[in-house]
């Protein structure tokens, strides 16, 4: 399991078409000093070049972008690099296809500014990312297979599915060792707030504090690491 960074601000390349699109990520990026965009683009061009040059952690890649053979890309990142790829998709019904490219994480290219937080920092702490309507979606038609080596994967999404956006980046956030008060200052909202998130947390994910709901979240409840124990006390304080 990758044990949550804390200090480094993560490093993405962002390939998207859709300049609008595109231009709305830019900024959300630059809202979140956790965040650091190093490249960007809307053309496959010589985009793995770039992204080996920029040192990327995450690459958040369309799956309709021009100049490029996506399925080729992403096979070439994850084998020659270490970057997460955050694969972008125009609808939910791409999602049964998409699987089979095998990126790291999936979103909607209309995801919110919350969730797209989420997903780069879900993906560099614990190496994958569900967007909430896709995991809403798994969870819809999720058919119970005792021989499925997939079901572990959907009841993680299953429960993703739970939390709102907001509540998964407060989560993300305190698994990543932040306490409250730093937690209110990011995203411009009080202590008391981020109280209450908490508390939604852990009713729904049925847990009696925070560092239980880290465990539950990282899928990590027998966790017997002292250094993996140490990081849900740091981030229960």
């Amino acid at each position: 399991m990758t044990a949550p960074r804390l200090q480094m601000p993560i490093r993405i390349v962002l390939a998207e078409e859709i300049d609008i699109t595109r231009i709305g990520m830019v900024q959300v990026i630059a809202a979140d000093p956790d965040l650091l965009l190093v490249y960007e683009t809307k053309s496959g061009d010589s985009l793995l070049s770039k992204i080996s040059q920029a040192n990327a952690d995450v690459v958040i890649l369309s799956r309709t972008l021009p100049d490029i053979n996506i399925d080729s890309a992403i096979s070439t990142i994850r084998r020659e690099s270490s970057s997460k790829v955050l694969l972008l998709l125009a609808e939910v019904s791409e999602f049964a296809e998409a699987q089979r490219l095998k990126p790291h994480g999936f979103n909607l290219r209309t995801t919110s500014a919350y969730a797209l937080s989420a997903a780069v920092k879900s993906l560099v702490d614990f190496g994958a990312w569900l967007g909430p309507s896709l995991a809403q979606h798994v969870v819809a038609n999720y058919k119970p297979n005792k021989e499925s080596v997939s079901g572990s994967a959907q009841m993680q999404a299953a429960l993703l599915a739970q939390l709102t956006a907001k509540e998964q980046e407060v989560l993300s956030l305190l698994a990543r060792g932040r306490d409250l008060e730093s937690i209110a200052n990011q995203n411009g909202i009080s202590i008391e707030t981020v109280r209450v998130h908490v508390k939604r947390i852990n009713k729904k994910l049925q847990v009696k504090d925070r560092s239980q709901a880290i465990a539950k979240f990282l899928g990590a409840s027998d966790a017997s690491s002292a250094d993996h124990r140490a990081n849900l006390k740091y981030a229960a304080k």
